[in-house]
């Protein structure tokens, strides 16, 4: 299991986008880094990523969400987004 829980997930860019719950939104998350986990893998397997490389790099990710940065929703975007953060 995947923990992100230290996490604000009630921020308001993130539940409402996706009208959820927190908890909802904790395993919604869940499925999201297992995505970017398995899409790098296959895509860049030398990168060297780890599980808890794409866990830091969607906590600070959910971080920058603002009314100008919205979540959204575990696409493309979202991912290369977090890839961003964990390469800077």
């Amino acid at each position: 299991m995947t923990n992100i829980s230290n996490t604000d997930l009630t921020n308001e860019w993130i539940s409402k986008p996706l009208n959820l719950s927190a908890k909802q939104v904790e395993g919604y998350f869940e499925t999201f880094i297992e995505y970017c986990d398995d899409f790098y893998a296959l895509l860049e397997p030398t990168a060297g990523f780890t599980k808890e490389d794409f866990i830091k790099g969607t906590q600070e990710y959910l971080k920058t969400l603002s009314e100008n940065r919205v979540y959204g929703g575990g696409d493309s975007d979202d991912r290369a987004r977090v890839k961003e953060i964990i390469t800077s």
